[in-house]
């Protein structure tokens, strides 16, 4: 075999080997979920492939895997508050507003003063219909990080069922304000403006009567 054919030989074998890796790179970065669990395959002891896996599960709509994923974060790492909040936002999609509970309140002992836990869990007490407990929480999220547009829209729905329309007025305004292009924020503010013109030309027809 003369040299020129040997090194065609061996130059076509690198391309076809090159191929075939990038082939299985590309499959593996393909989406967020084989990236995740190429990484958990190759580090089952680590926590934050598991935690990312666990979120990548979440965003896709499998929360049962996501659940599980979360679990198994927090068996290898009982002190990771993050994995605790993305545990208690799936329960709560599953609807375990109890445990969701929980999980939140463990999160916010590790770090008191991550507003998103706070917020969190003033969700979780609101679907448990603890509006009191909801607006405490969502009062010290404001009070931690005074441009968390979502805690302000929060807050304003937990004042809008409690019956304060002006109260939830001015939240929302601060939802607006902070973030302008979310239109459930603007939803809120027109509803709660309409609540509030209902509500005055109710009391104002009721003093007419009265006269």
């Amino acid at each position: 075999m003369n040299t020129d054919k040997l090194y065609f030989i061996v130059l076509a074998t690198i391309i076809i080997i090159l191929s075939v890796a990038t082939y299985r790179r590309n499959t593996v970065w393909e989406n967020e979920i084989t990236l995740w669990e190429d990484v958990v395959n190759k580090s089952p002891n680590k926590d934050r492939p598991h935690n990312n896996l666990g979120e990548a599960y979440g965003r896709k709509g499998w929360i049962d895997k996501s659940i599980e994923e979360f679990q198994i974060t927090l068996r290898i790492n009982p002190n990771f508050p993050e994995a605790y909040n993305n545990l208690g936002i799936a329960y709560s999609k599953r609807g375990w507003v109890d445990k969701a509970i929980g999980q939140f309140l463990i999160a916010i002992e590790l770090i008191p003063s991550f507003a998103e836990f706070h917020k969190n869990l003033g969700i979780a007490y609101s679907d448990r219909g603890w509006l009191d407990k909801a607006i405490e929480q969502y009062q010290i999220a404001i009070k931690l990080q005074p441009t968390h547009a979502d805690a302000y829209n929060n807050l304003g729905i937990a004042f809008a069922k409690m019956g304060w329309t002006d109260k939830a007025i001015e939240q929302f305004k601060a939802a607006f304000q902070l973030n302008p292009n979310d239109p459930t924020f603007q939803a809120n503010l027109t509803k709660a403006y309409e609540m509030k013109n209902k509500t005055e030309k109710i009391e104002g027809k009721t003093k007419d009567s009265i006269q």
